[in-house]
């Protein structure tokens, strides 16, 4: 019996893993983009983006619906404006990200010389890291977050 409760903790345990894991690979991933996005906005490396703005303005207002369904079924009746808001920045805070991170996919796909030829992309994938980190730990800690935020 013992050994059954072993394996299906084990299983539990590679099943949180492979979660968490994708969620790591995958923040990881967009937030070294949106570096790289920084890059191609402060190089003026983004030659067109007048004609992708619409496409991330579409992607915007889905994390807006998204958000707002979301926290409708999880919000009290008297709770209506501050979801609003909620979505409200999240959409804007999922433009910025959307926006940095498909310039910098663009940004990569033109320049793979100067995104690839250094170490300077491992310090770029290590901050996406770090960054993944903060927001994991800000995710899990809210309540301690907001208390913070409110001093």
């Amino acid at each position: 019996m013992a050994h059954r409760h072993r394996q299906r903790r084990s299983t539990r345990d590679e099943s949180f893993f492979a979660r968490v894991g994708g969620l790591i690979l995958g923040c990881t991933g967009l937030l070294t983009l949106a570096f790289f996005g920084v890059v191609a906005f402060i190089t003026a490396s983004t030659p067109g983006i007048a004609d992708r703005i619409p496409f991330y303005v579409l992607g915007m207002a889905a994390i807006f619906v998204g958000a707002i369904i979301l926290m409708e079924q999880h919000a009290r009746r008297r709770e209506a404006q501050r979801v609003l808001w909620a979505a409200s920045s999240l959409s804007l805070l999922g433009f910025i990200f959307l926006t940095l991170s498909g310039e910098g996919l663009l940004y990569a796909a033109r320049n793979p010389d100067t995104v690839l030829a250094s170490e300077r992309v491992l310090y770029v994938i290590a901050a996406g890291l770090i960054g993944t980190g903060i927001g994991y730990w800000g995710v899990q800690n809210w309540s301690d977050v907001k208390l913070w935020l409110d001093l």
